[in-house]
């Protein structure tokens, strides 16, 4: 069963968390963004054996701008949904939304306040 939710669904981990925990689908968006929000090395069970999976392919969003949970009224996709971070595990597509509120911080000071967080 997923180790947060207790669903039976559990397909998915995060490699990056140094854990063998299980997870859903819901569950594993949440953890996976918890640890590594920009590069999370998620993979899902599938045919007797885990398989790469990103974020971006489960759904997920990450917002930038709002603290972490917290709802953007006016989010932007990056240009053309299509935002890539390299980091010494590879090359990772991430669905990345920029806060465009009234009074939001540049597209690039959002990212390095993301980093730095």
């Amino acid at each position: 069963s997923c180790h947060s939710c207790g669903n039976s669904n559990v397909v998915f981990h995060c490699k990056d968390c140094f854990s063998v925990a299980l997870y859903c689908q819901s569950c594993v968006c949440f953890y996976g963004h918890q640890c590594f929000p920009l590069t999370p090395l998620i993979q899902q069970w599938h045919d007797g054996y885990f398989h790469p999976m990103t974020l971006k392919q489960l759904g997920l969003h990450i917002q930038l701008g709002h603290s972490a949970g917290q709802c953007c009224c006016k989010p932007k996709p990056a240009f053309d949904d299509d935002f890539t971070t390299i980091n010494v595990h590879g090359i990772h597509e991430v669905a990345l939304d920029f806060c465009n509120c009234e009074y939001a911080s540049s597209h690039y000071k959002q990212i390095l306040c993301c980093l730095l967080e």
